[in-house]
C-alpha cells in the first residue's frame, strides 16, 4: 500500500480535522449550517478533501431515505461525516455530491486565531475538548456515560 498524500486547502479559513490536523475544506465550501449529525450541528459541504469513503448503504435520516457513505478523515481515519450518493426524495437531491461533516470533528486553522502577543501562531491549534468531570455543563448527553465535546481550547 502506497503513502497517502494529503492535500493542503490554499486559503486563510480552513476547517481541520480536530485529531490529527488534516485540512479538510474552506470555510467558503459550506453549503448550510443547519444540519444535525451523530453527534449534533454539522454543516453541509461541497469540495470536501483529504477524506477515505466507506461503503454505500441507505441510511433513513431525518429527511428521507438516502443512499450515503461515511467519510473518514485520511489523516487519522476518524469518521467525521457521510457523503450523499442517492436522495429518494426529489425534494433532496440538492444534496447528491455533498458532505455532512460533523462539528464536534471540526478545528479551525491557525489563520482563525489571533496570536498572543510574544508567540508565533504556528504554534498553537484550535481544537475540541471535552470539559472535566465535575465542571458544569460536562453532565453525559446520552447513555454513553461520554461528557459532550464542547468549547475550544489552545494547545
Amino acid at each position: 500500500m502506497g503513502r497517502t498524500i494529503r492535500e493542503r486547502v490554499g486559503t486563510a479559513k480552513v476547517y481541520c480535522c480536530a485529531v490529527c490536523g488534516t485540512h479538510l475544506a474552506r470555510h467558503g465550501d459550506i453549503r448550510s449550517k443547519t444540519f444535525h449529525g451523530r453527534n449534533g450541528k454539522a454543516y453541509l459541504m461541497a469540495n470536501v478533501r483529504n477524506v477515505v469513503l466507506g461503503e454505500p448503504e441507505n441510511r433513513i435520516l431525518m429527511t428521507g431515505l438516502h443512499t450515503v457513505v461515511d467519510a473518514a478523515c485520511a489523516g487519522c481515519r476518524s469518521t467525521i461525516g457521510w457523503h450523499y450518493l442517492h436522495a429518494y426524495e426529489p425534494s433532496e437531491s440538492y444534496k447528491i455530491g455533498l458532505f455532512v461533516l460533523e462539528k464536534v470533528w471540526l478545528a479551525r486553522s491557525d489563520a482563525w486565531v489571533a496570536p498572543v502577543a510574544g508567540s508565533h501562531a504556528s504554534d498553537r491549534r484550535l481544537v475540541f475538548r471535552p470539559r472535566p468531570a465535575g465542571v458544569e455543563g460536562a453532565a453525559a448527553d446520552d447513555a454513553s456515560g461520554r461528557a459532550p465535546l464542547r468549547g475550544a481550547v489552545f494547545v
